[in-house]
C-alpha cells in the first residue's frame, strides 16, 4: 500500500515537473523578439514571402525631381514626390548619411505608404515623416517582386500604420502621422 502512495506522488511529481518545463518554454518563446531585422529577412525571404512580419529598420527616404533647368534658379521651377521609403539596416542607413548617397547593392525592403509632393527645396508628406534618424517597425505582409532574377524586390505591403512604432532614445512609440514638411534642400 505504501509502493503504491509513492509510486502515485512520484508520477504527480514527474507530471508536474513536465508541466513546468512546458510552460517555461512556452513563456521564452513568448517572450522572444516577434521582430526582424532588414538582413534577416532577407536571409529568410523564401520563407517569409506572403506572411504577414514586422521589421525593424531605418527609413532611407527615395524621392524623385523633374530635372528643368531653370534660370534662374527657383524653388518653384521643378517638381518633387514620393512614394516610398526604403527600410534598411543600421550601418547602411550611417553610410547613407555619410556620403548623402544611396548605396549600391543595397539589401532594402520597400514601403509604399509614403504620399509627398512639392518642389525643389521641399515637399509636405504623408502619413509620417520619412527623413527621421529614429529606428522603425512596421508590420505588413512580405512580397518579392522580380522573384528568379538576380535582383529581387522585397515589399511590405498592406502595413498596419496604427501599429507602427519608432525607437527614441531606447523607448519604442507610436510613429506620429500628419503631414509633414521635408526639406530637400536651401532655396
Amino acid at each position: 500500500m505504501q509502493f503504491t502512495s509513492f509510486r502515485v506522488r512520484l508520477v504527480a511529481i514527474a507530471f508536474g515537473v513536465i508541466v513546468l518545463v512546458v510552460i517555461g518554454i512556452g513563456v521564452y518563446f513568448a517572450l522572444q523578439p516577434r521582430y526582424l531585422t532588414v538582413s534577416e529577412v532577407w536571409d529568410r525571404r523564401n520563407e517569409l514571402k506572403r506572411q504577414r512580419i514586422t521589421v525593424r529598420g531605418y527609413s532611407n527616404f527615395i524621392y524623385q525631381v523633374t530635372l528643368q533647368l531653370c534660370v534662374p534658379k527657383r524653388c518653384d521651377c521643378n517638381q518633387s514626390r514620393a512614394t516610398q521609403t526604403w527600410l534598411v539596416d543600421k550601418d547602411t542607413f550611417e553610410e547613407s548619411k555619410r556620403t548623402k548617397t544611396n548605396p549600391t547593392n543595397t539589401k532594402y525592403i520597400e514601403i509604399g505608404i509614403l504620399d509627398c509632393r512639392g518642389d525643389e527645396c521641399s515637399m509636405a508628406c504623408k502619413p509620417f515623416n520619412p527623413k527621421t534618424d529614429d529606428e522603425l517597425e512596421f508590420t505588413g505582409i512580405l512580397h518579392i517582386k522580380q522573384e528568379g532574377t538576380p535582383y529581387p524586390i522585397l515589399s511590405l505591403d498592406n502595413v498596419q500604420l496604427e501599429v507602427a512604432r519608432q525607437n527614441i532614445n531606447g523607448v519604442w512609440q507610436p510613429i506620429p502621422t500628419g503631414v509633414f514638411q521635408i526639406q530637400l534642400r536651401q532655396p
